[in-house]
């Protein structure tokens, strides 16, 4: 894996709490948190029991998993050296779904419960319909407790759940975020401390509670099992924590993730953040919220990456750039090695006279170097 310095330099930061990296599609953040786990692996997993936790987004959890492993060997080869293949074992790989299950499970299992992640939609309509009905009969001057707002209140108490309220006053002074991108009728706006919060809340309510009756529930209840059980003490802890993807992230999921963190002296969390993104309602972070409201001041502890968009346009080629007070320094993966000679000569010709830069390529066998410093150029090859 070839990284710019900067990239490097975040990759192989000292471990020190909580950090933040941002960057839009393609800045090199899961290379980053890839570099960093074999990195935290080889120099701060000093006690046995020390662990590292990679979790990101993926739907696709089987494959992306396996190709990150892969990726997380690959590097173990150039910077782990001879550490035994045991250590593999001091990391977990998981998809955000795979941790809510895995803890899900061992919830029904200490309660003793039978109970099936649902996804049916009018199944769901159905319980909902029968909280309408029994809700709006205490209050009925709320307009949007009905039956034709069904789309929003579903969502709504989704919302609620995929935030992890569990009192009343929670939502009730909850800045509801998001709530205008819905693409439903329904309001733009719940005021704060309302009688439509409190008898949403209460529909919310009447709708979990008939779902875990039933034994069907849906993914978002599963979400709030798992995190019953933490709060109960019942789960592994991690040295060291990388969350890709953390703006996709919903607030329940996010402090699941944060409860199997367990801080040392030499002990790091890592957030890999990407910008100018679209994120859906339930998103916590990635709808503006601070880290404060996760527990973390990020204050001095965030690293931005930038990427150059007129350079990000061929498949077989990935680019990417760092600024810092210096220099500009950018970097390039090609695939094909005419194109990386076709890229250097056109470089070459565009910039030999401009300013410094440095090219290197490598492939399993070769290192290629070319660097120009104060009008000087330097080739270095190897045999490695």
């Amino acid at each position: 894996m070839v990284m710019n310095i900067n990239q490097n330099h975040v990759a192989k930061s000292r471990p020190s709490g909580p950090v933040l990296v941002t960057g839009v599609k393609g800045s090199g953040k899961t290379s980053i948190g890839i570099k960093k786990t074999a990195f935290l692996l080889e120099n701060y997993c000093l006690d046995p029991n020390d662990k590292i936790l990679f979790v990101n987004n993926s739907k696709s959890f089987v494959d992306h998993s396996a190709y990150l492993r892969k990726r997380i060997e690959q590097e173990k080869e150039k910077t782990l050296m001879d550490l035994i293949q045991a250590t593999q074992n001091n990391i977990c790989i998981s998809s955000i779904d795979g941790i809510v299950y895995q803890y899900y499970k061992a919830y029904c299992l200490s309660k003793n419960l039978s109970l099936e992640i649902y996804d049916e939609k009018n199944y769901f309509l159905e319980i909902l319909y029968q909280g309408i009905d029994t809700i709006a009969l205490k209050y009925p001057e709320i307009t949007y407790l009905d039956k034709r707002f069904k789309h929003f209140l579903l969502a709504e108490i989704e919302w609620i759940r995929a935030c992890g309220y569990t009192d009343e006053q929670q939502y009730q002074n909850a800045d509801r975020i998001g709530l205008q991108d819905l693409e439903w009728e329904g309001p733009y706006k719940l005021n704060k401390n309302s009688q439509s919060r409190k008898a949403i809340f209460e529909l919310m309510n009447y709708f979990s509670d008939y779902c875990r009756s039933k034994g069907k529930i849906d993914y978002v209840e599963a979400n709030i099992m798992a995190m019953e059980l933490m709060k109960a003490g019942k789960c592994e802890h991690y040295t060291h924590v990388i969350i890709d993807d953390c703006h996709e992230l919903t607030k329940i999921q996010l402090d699941l993730i944060i409860n199997l963190y367990k801080p040392k002296a030499y002990s790091s969390i890592t957030f890999l953040y990407e910008d100018h993104t679209d994120c859906e309602p339930k998103s916590w972070l990635g709808n503006g919220r601070p880290f404060t409201t996760v527990g973390f001041d990020m204050t001095g502890r965030s690293k931005t990456l930038h990427i150059d968009q007129n350079e990000y346009y061929t498949e077989n080629r990935q680019s990417c750039s760092q600024y810092n007070s210096n220099c500009d320094i950018s970097y390039r993966e090609i695939a094909k090695t005419e194109k990386l000679i076709e890229f250097i000569k056109t470089f070459l010709e565009e910039n030999l006279s401009d300013k410094d830069f440095s090219i290197v390529f490598k492939n399993e066998n070769t290192r290629f170097e070319l660097y120009k410093a104060n009008n000087l150029v330097t080739i270095f090859r190897k045999n490695e």
